[in-house]
């Protein structure tokens, strides 16, 4: 039995162990104890759109059976509905939850232009905090009807609150039901669990890293692996907030690098698919090429290593990234991201295969 565990490999062991139990604690664990209260007014939309602020101009809203529908074809545009509501007493925290349904909703080039739920505070001045979290994205489609929900903190300074339902300059069609706001809070056991599993990673880690000193015999290579690894870590480890406005940043960037390339000669020689690539989002693009890079260099720096193996350990790496992100403030994990990871992996060990042999004939 210990051959067979040394064989497999007591590390994958032990990382394996720790994505299965972050896994199991964030999505199946009672993380938070909700209130059977409902904050809403007419959460049901018994009475239409009584008590719900409408905008509907460029785009449908429509009320059928319990059921709020939204349709926007025009990106520039937004259809919503909103209601204001009073700061709850006693309550630091609400969970806000729906049934949704959604259909060929298109994410905008910044991180708010998107299907969502959302829940705001507003201060002293009328002003909205957006720089509290305040939203959860809708997905792009789901076929039939998808329970979402989130717990979000109500900002300390805030008077009042705005709960939304919102295609936010973007297009597509969204159905939404059984809409709820409960005061919340969370089971007291619940962050001691996820501190303790949160020190199991880091000492996991510490250990990886103890060991990567033996893992290469290049000391370049050994260098370029750790920073790397480290722009991947500090990545996975931004808040979301922080990342959103990165990102935002970034896309802006690029869209007046279009711009200026859309009113030169120049562009009319820049081949379609490379126009295509610039509406890709840097995150996505960073996640591809981030882990080609790990690949490759993991394959140069070891090519003695079965393929199989190395395949399976980056993989194992990625997907230790993504759900660390479980403990980051305002991130959830993707299987989309792991699955770019991953192709990001495969084309890294690609143009290593290619490479190799140009090494050994030197």
């Amino acid at each position: 039995m210990r051959t067979l565990i040394y064989s497999i490999g007591i590390e994958r062991i032990v990382i394996f162990l720790l994505i299965l139990a972050t896994l199991i604690l964030f999505t199946l664990a009672p993380r938070y104890q909700v209130d059977s209260i409902n904050l809403l007014y007419n959460s049901d939309f018994s009475e239409g759109f009584k008590n719900w602020t409408e905008s509907s101009n460029c785009g449908k809203l429509t009320q059928n059976l319990g059921e709020a529908l939204l349709e926007n074809q025009n990106a520039p545009c937004t259809v919503f509905l909103r209601q204001h509501l009073p700061i709850p007493q006693s309550a630091t925290q609400l969970m806000l939850s729906a049934e949704v349904k959604t259909h060929n909703v298109s994410q905008g080039k910044l991180s708010w232009q998107s299907a969502r739920l959302s829940l705001v505070g507003i201060d002293n001045n009328a002003k909205k905090m957006w720089h509290h979290p305040h939203m959860i994205k809708l997905p792009p489609r789901n076929e039939g009807w998808k329970n979402v929900s989130q717990v979000f903190s109500i900002p300390p300074d805030s008077v009042e609150l705005i709960v939304g339902l919102e295609i936010m300059e973007t297009t597509g069609t969204v159905s939404a039901r059984k809409l709820k706001l409960a005061p919340a809070s969370e089971n007291s056991w619940f962050p001691i669990v996820a501190n303790s599993l949160l020190i199991l990673w880091g000492v996991a880690f510490l250990w990886l890293g103890k060991n990567l000193r033996r893992l290469f015999s290049s000391k370049k290579i050994q260098g370029s692996f750790l920073i790397v690894s480290g722009f991947i870590a500090i990545g996975c480890m931004i808040p979301g907030k922080v990342r959103d406005l990165i990102l935002d940043r970034a896309q802006e960037t690029i869209g007046s690098l279009k711009m200026v390339l859309a009113e030169s000669f120049i562009w009319s020689y820049v081949p379609l698919e490379f126009q295509t690539y610039l509406s890709i989002s840097p995150d996505k693009v960073g996640h591809f090429v981030l882990f080609a890079i790990l690949a490759f260099l993991f394959r140069i720096g070891r090519p003695q290593d079965p393929f199989v193996s190395q395949c399976f350990n980056l993989m194992l790496f990625a997907a230790s990234t993504e759900v660390l992100q479980f403990f980051i403030s305002d991130r959830q994990p993707g299987v989309i991201d792991w699955s770019i990871d991953v192709g990001g992996l495969f084309l890294g060990f690609l143009f290593a295969e290619i490479f190799r042999p140009r090494q050994k004939n030197r």
